[in-house]
């Protein structure tokens, strides 16, 4: 009588598409298949791109706060704001998209490498950092994707940067210069959706509970909302 033979078994992993929309519908199993095969690569260098084209769409209305910025400053009247930004108007065209697409880069490798410090010698995590920067990297792209195919048909129909899917919302343009206005344009929707997404991410690669993550990631952004209106009413 022959030997039984072994049956090996495998997972398979979730591809790039799968873990997009895992994300949306799956969050947990797809932050588990990231803990089990990080990758970043791929949703920064899309997002990245895909940012750096909605770019171009927004340099109207980014030009636009520029003459408004150099009015305040200056004390120039529109006409003459508007003739000082002119000047740089082909160097805008190349320096946004370019700085854009850095930019992502950038601040995922810094706001990953906090995340990494707090939550491994603050709160005895033990993930690698290819891991945070995976589950910040998919978080990320899927939220950022829709939030800017929400926003930007607005930013082009206003020609203005001044668009809110969040508290400020509700107050008036006029309150914009006030602390509250500053406040409640930091409580976006998009923002929470993305805060709820790292928590359950992080608590899968750091072997956290839920709730110890929620508290890390909503106290990490309260002190940096808290320290971004301060700062900006002290300056403006």
């Amino acid at each position: 009588m022959s030997e039984p033979q072994a049956v090996l078994t495998t997972t398979e992993e979730m591809n790039f598409f799968q873990r997009w929309f895992g994300i949306y519908f799956s969050p947990s199993k797809t932050y588990q298949s990231l803990d089990r095969k990080p990758d970043w690569v791929i949703p920064l260098l899309v997002l990245a791109i895909f940012l750096a084209v909605a770019s171009v769409f927004m340099l109207p209305a980014i030009k636009e706060a520029q003459i408004q910025a150099v009015m305040e400053r200056q004390g120039m009247s529109y006409e003459q704001a508007a003739e000082a930004m002119a000047k740089t108007e082909g160097y805008m065209k190349v320096v946004t998209p370019i700085s854009t697409f850095v930019s992502i880069f950038v601040m995922a490798f810094l706001i990953s490498g906090i995340f990494f410090l707090v939550n491994n010698y603050m709160f005895g995590g033990d993930a690698p950092y290819k891991k945070i920067l995976s589950v910040f990297a998919y978080t990320t792209f899927a939220i950022d994707i829709v939030a800017t195919l929400v926003k930007l048909p607005l930013i082009v129909a206003k020609n203005s940067l001044d668009v809110h899917t969040g508290l400020a919302a509700f107050l008036s343009p006029d309150m914009k210069d006030q602390f509250i206005y500053r406040l409640f344009s930091k409580v976006d929707f998009f923002t929470i959706w993305k805060l709820i997404l790292l928590g359950i991410g992080f608590s899968v690669v750091c072997r956290f509970s839920r709730n110890k993550s929620y508290g890390i990631v909503f106290g990490l952004w309260a002190l940096y909302v808290i320290g971004a209106v301060v700062v900006q009413s002290l300056i403006l």
